[in-house]
């Protein structure tokens, strides 16, 4: 139970960690507005893909929610498994 809950955790973390990393696309944009870049860049919303932090976030995000995921799915077969364990070795044999 402690390695499922010690996966939720960390997975939940590095989300929120992936939150914090997606203000540096914004900050992208934001400063490419300030250089004359054409207007282009200022209406072209794709144009965020562009940062090269993008993949990045993503996959540290997608990477949290599977780890939590798996941290779920271990404490869930776990808690399975001590019920059923209850069940049929307590039962009158």
């Amino acid at each position: 139970m402690a390695l499922g809950a010690r996966f939720i955790k960390w997975g939940l973390g590095l989300f929120i960690f992936g939150l914090l990393l997606s203000f540096g696309p914004i900050g992208h944009h934001v400063i490419g507005a300030n250089h004359p870049t054409g207007d282009a860049f200022l209406h072209n919303i794709s144009l965020w893909f562009a940062c090269p932090w993008t993949m990045a976030i993503a996959v540290i995000q997608l990477g949290g929610l599977g780890m939590v995921a798996l941290g779920l799915t271990r404490l869930q077969i776990r808690r399975v498994q001590t019920t059923l364990r209850r069940c049929f070795c307590a039962s009158p044999g």
